[in-house]
C-alpha cells in the first residue's frame, strides 16, 4: 500500500509559501486599486505675469555674439487635485529663445501646496549668453520689429502626499510655455498675451 507520509516535511513549508505569494497577490492588488481610485492629478502653470527688465544684443566680435537679458518670470502653479497634496523640491527657472538659452537658471525654493490651492513663484533669470550667429541676428530683427517670441521653463522634482499623508516616490516634471513680449514703449517689454503653457511632464 502506497502512503504519503514522506510527503509531510515538505507541505508545511509549501503552504507558508504558498499564503505568502498570496498576501503578496493581496497587497499587490489592493494598492493597484487605490492607486487607480486615488491616482493624483498632475499640477497646472500658468504664467500671469512676464517682465522684460532687459533684453539687448551686445556686439562684439564675429565669433563673439552676446545676447544680455533680465527677466522677472511669475508662474501660478495649481494643485487641481482634492485629495492628494503637493510637495516641491527646488523649482528651475530658464528661458530660452529658438532653442537657445538666453536666461537662466533662476530657482525658487521648494514648497508645500496644498489640495486644492494655487501659488505664486516670482523668479528673477539672467543671462549674458553666446548663441548662434543666426539666433542673434533673427533677434535683432525681432527687437527692430518690436515682437519677441521667449521660451520659458519651470523644471525640478515633486512628489504627491495621497490624502494628505501617504507620499508617493519624487517625480520629475518640466512644463514649457512659448510667451510673446511686444515693445510698449522705449525698453518696455510687455506681454501680448498670457503665455500657452504644455501640459506638466511627470
Amino acid at each position: 500500500m502506497i502512503t504519503f507520509s514522506s510527503m509531510s516535511p515538505l507541505s508545511k513549508p509549501v503552504k507558508i509559501i504558498a499564503l505568502v505569494i498570496l498576501v503578496i497577490l493581496i497587497l499587490s492588488l489592493t494598492s493597484l486599486i487605490l492607486f487607480l481610485t486615488l491616482r493624483p492629478h498632475h499640477p497646472t502653470f500658468t504664467i500671469p505675469k512676464l517682465d522684460v527688465l532687459q533684453l539687448s544684443l551686445v556686439p562684439s566680435l564675429p565669433h563673439d555674439l552676446q545676447i544680455q537679458s533680465l527677466f522677472q518670470v511669475t508662474f501660478l502653479s495649481h494643485n487641481p487635485d482634492k485629495r492628494s497634496s503637493v510637495e516641491y523640491d527646488p523649482v528651475e527657472v530658464a528661458a530660452s529663445y529658438k532653442g537657445q538659452r538666453i536666461a537662466g537658471v533662476g530657482v525658487y525654493r521648494g514648497f508645500h501646496q496644498p489640495q486644492g490651492e494655487s501659488d505664486l513663484m516670482t523668479v528673477p533669470i539672467a543671462g549674458f549668453h553666446l548663441p548662434s550667429v543666426t539666433a542673434w541676428y533673427e533677434l535683432g530683427m525681432d527687437l527692430g520689429a518690436g515682437k519677441v517670441v521667449v521660451s520659458v521653463e519651470a523644471s525640478g522634482k515633486l512628489r504627491w502626499k495621497i490624502l494628505g499623508f501617504l507620499p508617493t516616490r519624487r517625480f520629475r516634471f518640466r512644463v514649457d510655455c512659448s510667451a510673446v513680449v511686444v515693445l510698449y514703449g522705449p525698453g518696455i517689454w510687455t506681454l501680448l498675451e498670457e503665455p500657452q503653457c504644455s501640459k506638466t511632464h511627470v
